[in-house]
């Protein structure tokens, strides 16, 4: 199975992100998007450069997928509440064809439409669906780790996030995958948690950074993937584009 992970920074480069996604979903099983805008509303940009109707722009383009629809946050972008229906989310896209057994998305952090002053307070959830890959049960997880004006570090609110997870993950039978945009350093505690007898495959990979130059501050790794021993990796690799502030994680597993 072949699955790619992404921050899409809300569309915000529309057309090098539309290119690549046409082109990678020719083979690509899931996709997991993080920063997901979504309207009913006529409205098309939002805060300037984003794509308020980015959602409805991924499913007219990846029409061969089931999509499973995440949202957090009502009537709010990245700079504050907006005056027309916007919804904030994540979203997993299943090729047709793929038995999803179960899919659904927990909060880690506050609750629905919690934000309150600035995006310190914006919920964040845990979305996952479970899949057979050859027989085995996998539970396909990703999240959006949450941002604070203090830096990659960590805090209490981000070590309670780790423990929500692995308490939520300890309930599961299935074999474990673990994707995320993490806003934070590997060297913590808060991801030490999550890290905690399963591969990493930056580290595994030697990769060195999962931010493309349109991301201008200096720590270049914000993205991961955590699984289980007993998934057999094919491929892994965070392909240089800059079509996001972010760049992809691409892997296949058996």
């Amino acid at each position: 199975m072949k699955i790619i992970c992404w921050n899409i920074w809300a569309g915000r480069k529309f057309d090098e992100l539309m290119t690549y996604l046409k082109e990678a979903s020719v083979d690509t099983d899931v996709f997991c998007f993080q920063e997901v805008l979504s309207t009913t509303s006529k409205e098309t940009m939002v805060d300037e450069f984003y794509r308020a109707n980015i959602y409805q722009e991924l499913v007219a383009l990846l029409l061969d997928y089931n999509v499973y629809f995440a949202p957090i946050q009502e009537w709010c972008a990245f700079h504050g509440r907006v005056d027309f229906d916007l919804t904030w989310a994540q979203a997993m896209f299943v090729k047709k064809g793929i038995s999803v057994s179960d899919e659904w998305s927990t909060f880690i952090f506050k609750h629905y439409n919690a934000r309150q002053e600035d995006n310190t307070t914006m919920p964040r959830v845990l979305q996952y669906i479970s899949v057979d890959i050859d027989g085995q049960p996998t539970l396909l997880a990703h999240f959006h780790w949450l941002w604070t004006w203090g830096g990659k570090w960590d805090t209490e609110s981000r070590l309670e996030q780790s423990r929500i997870i692995n308490d939520f993950l300890a309930k599961r039978s299935e074999r474990i995958v673990l994707m995320w945009d993490f806003n934070l350093l590997p060297d913590t505690k808060s991801f030490a948690l999550l890290k905690e007898g399963r591969r990493d495959l930056i580290e595994e990979f030697s990769i060195e950074t999962t931010r493309s130059k349109l991301y201008g501050k200096p720590l270049k790794l914000a993205d991961y993937v955590l699984l289980d021993h007993n998934i057999d990796v094919k491929t892994f690799s965070v392909p240089y584009l800059e079509a996001s502030d972010h760049l992809p994680l691409v892997f296949e597993i058996e």
